[in-house]
């Protein structure tokens, strides 16, 4: 019973790669009808870009695949014969391949990434590293600096992080302030929302 189901998994996909090597049509020329289908110069142009989903003529109805989650849409969109992994959260087109494939182990690495870098912003009492040398720098005293917490939000292109600090004020009173900053994923701040005092 083994055998034929190993010769049929083989047979099958052995069958489709001959029939496309007998009507002389290779994987790049498949992919350059597809390009011109959905209208892209190639799959890797579409990294980077929204999901254009209200397009269901060219690109057919996505269909969800497993491996999508709270942060990932993994899609594949039948007529362009393609699947995309896009961040939810803006919709941008994170991977693209042809044909429909298990996004699961893609998604996984991403997440695995993405905590990677999320790691390095952060020393181990919890406070942010970026953000603890702006305060700092804002101090006249910084050896005086106290990090009581330090919490945030991940909305996919940007973290809400919020500090909570104590530090000595110009007459030696301790005060307590908080911060709030949008940084990126790579620790850089963007913007200070507020700064609490």
């Amino acid at each position: 019973m083994k055998k034929k189901v190993i010769l049929f998994a083989v047979a099958v996909p052995l069958t489709i790669f001959g029939i496309a090597a007998i009507q002389g049509i290779s994987q790049a020329e498949t992919e350059k009808k597809l390009m011109e289908t959905v209208g892209v110069q190639s799959l890797d142009s579409l990294i980077g870009k929204n999901i254009i989903i209200d397009d269901y003529d060219l690109w057919g109805s996505p269909e969800t695949l497993n491996g999508t989650n709270s942060k990932y849409w993994a899609a594949y969109f039948p007529k362009a014969q393609i699947t995309t992994i896009a961040i939810k959260g803006d919709r941008t087109i994170k991977y693209v391949e042809h044909g429909k494939i298990n996004a699961s182990d893609i998604i996984l690495e991403f997440e695995r990434e993405r905590h990677n870098l999320l790691i390095e912003c952060f020393k181990l009492d919890g406070s942010h590293r970026t953000i603890t040398e702006v305060i700092k720098k804002t101090l006249k005293d910084s050896d005086n600096y106290k990090h009581i917490d330090t919490s945030f939000s991940d909305r996919d292109s940007f973290l809400l992080v919020t500090t909570e600090f104590s530090a000595k004020n110009s007459f030696g009173g301790v005060i307590q302030n908080t911060i709030q900053v949008k940084t990126d994923l790579d620790c850089n701040i963007i913007e200070i929302v507020e700064w609490f005092e």
